[in-house]
């Protein structure tokens, strides 16, 4: 349940992360890997342009994941 921005867990409180923002990073990580646009658009149902044009960083391949 949503509780003012938040998900309520066992452990205490989860921030809400709506779903687009594991899209961008599901695409820009999907580019920073190598794949080339246009699969990645088939993959998500978006054109070439906007993948170039909002979803490729080049700083993304200099950083690290941090380690959970």
């Amino acid at each position: 349940m949503v509780e003012s921005g938040y998900f309520r867990a066992s452990q205490g409180l989860i921030p809400y992360l709506p779903p687009y923002i594991c899209r961008h990073t599901f695409i820009t990580w999907a580019i920073s890997s190598g794949n080339s646009p246009d699969k990645v658009a088939l993959w998500v149902g978006d054109t070439v342009q906007t993948i170039l044009q909002h979803y490729c960083h080049p700083e993304v391949v200099n950083a690290e994941c941090p380690d959970f």
